[in-house]
């Protein structure tokens, strides 16, 4: 009696509409889990991984949760599974949530020198998992090293994450209840409104011209639907460099060579083609708080090319790219922009939809 009197009593939080947008839009070719990935000195000891994973685990509550179904939502729920460390010999980032069983919604890898950390989007964002990692490998290089550590420097114990500590909640929705509403995630992933930029007059013949001449970037699946992992290593210093030479973020710097590759490989000579990229803003750079959940929105920036050599250059891409993000990346900005989708969220009418109609819709 106890224990199922236990198990009627595990907490349980409900994922909101934008959050189900991950469920809504998986399929076989994505997953929408992610993968963070670590190389050590030394080849993995997958029996100090283990017992590493298990202390990390039992400080974040949140990473015990199953993804279960409503009538009208999903929700996350807690179990008393516990996590095991495999092999590294499948597939990257499969997928972790089955309709028909419930799962954990993360799974720790390893091979070789490498250990990677793989997780469902619906369960936390980057920030949320690199948290994560970051103290599972803490664990590991403690155990594997316990000469060369402190064990007080190590050994991190207590709770990090409790489960039901929401973000949008403490910060959108003061005084109300912290299971009515949960962590957006992909706030904007709906929309397709592409970012304002100066009046300029050839800028406003460029907005009207986005919808119809936005570039897709389309490619052949391969037969079974598994993930194509390309890798690639760069020094941190000189590519910092060249993001400060251009006065831009790393984040605008590298988005600005990813659109040159695309142009460079993907465009027909002499067409004016836009390129448009959804990039996450972490929301704890502007609204502190150590939750785990989903804290992020994401912005559209988009860049028309003109044939024109510097407003084509990498320094032009980066400019436009830049003046862009500074533009929408304001707090008051994001706090009317999240209020009013959120309240979005909350209509009654939209509410009391079934589930089933709910994904399709999304």
């Amino acid at each position: 009696m106890a224990r199922r009197e236990s198990r009627q009593r595990r907490q349980w939080v409900r994922l909101d509409n934008a959050s189900n947008i991950f469920l809504a839009a998986r399929s076989e070719v994505d997953t929408k889990v992610f993968r963070l990935s670590a190389e050590l000195d030394d080849d993995v000891e997958p029996a100090q991984l283990q017992e590493a994973l298990d202390r990390t685990f039992a400080q974040y509550p949140l990473f015990s949760a199953v993804l279960r179904q409503g009538i009208f939502w999903y929700y996350l729920q807690e179990s008393d599974l516990q996590p095991t460390v495999k092999a590294d010999d499948a597939p990257s980032v499969q997928h972790l949530y089955h309709r028909d069983r419930h799962d954990l919604l993360f799974r720790v890898l390893y091979r070789g020198r490498r250990v990677s950390f793989e997780v469902f989007h619906a369960l936390t964002d980057g920030t949320g998992a690199l948290w994560f990692f970051q103290d599972l490998l803490t664990e590991y290089i403690g155990l594997s090293h316990p000469h060369e550590f402190e064990k007080a420097a190590w050994d991190l114990g207590g709770i990090k994450q409790e489960f039901a500590v929401d973000a949008f909640t403490h910060w959108f929705h003061a005084g109300e209840g912290s299971f009515e509403d949960e962590a957006t995630a992909a706030l904007e992933a709906r929309s397709t409104q592409l970012p304002e930029v100066e009046d300029e007059p050839e800028d406003r013949k460029v907005r009207r011209r986005r919808r119809r001449d936005v570039l897709s970037v389309t490619g052949t699946y391969t037969p079974d639907h598994r993930s194509r992992v390309v890798e690639l290593t760069m020094p941190v210093k000189p590519v910092l460099a060249l993001a400060r030479a251009e006065g831009v973020s790393l984040t605008i710097y590298l988005l600005a060579l990813f659109f040159e590759s695309l142009r460079a490989t993907r465009m027909a000579s002499g067409k004016a083609r836009t390129i448009v990229c959804s990039v996450p803003v972490n929301l704890r750079q502007f609204f502190p708080t150590d939750s785990g959940r989903n804290f992020f929105a994401t912005t559209m920036l988009a860049h028309t090319y003109r044939n024109d050599p510097e407003h084509d250059s990498i320094s032009g891409v980066c400019r436009d790219l830049d003046r862009q993000f500074k533009r929408t990346l304001t707090k008051e900005g994001l706090e009317r922009k999240i209020r009013r989708l959120v309240r979005f969220e909350r209509n009654p009418a939209l509410r009391v939809i079934p589930r089933p109609l709910k994904d399709l819709i999304l």
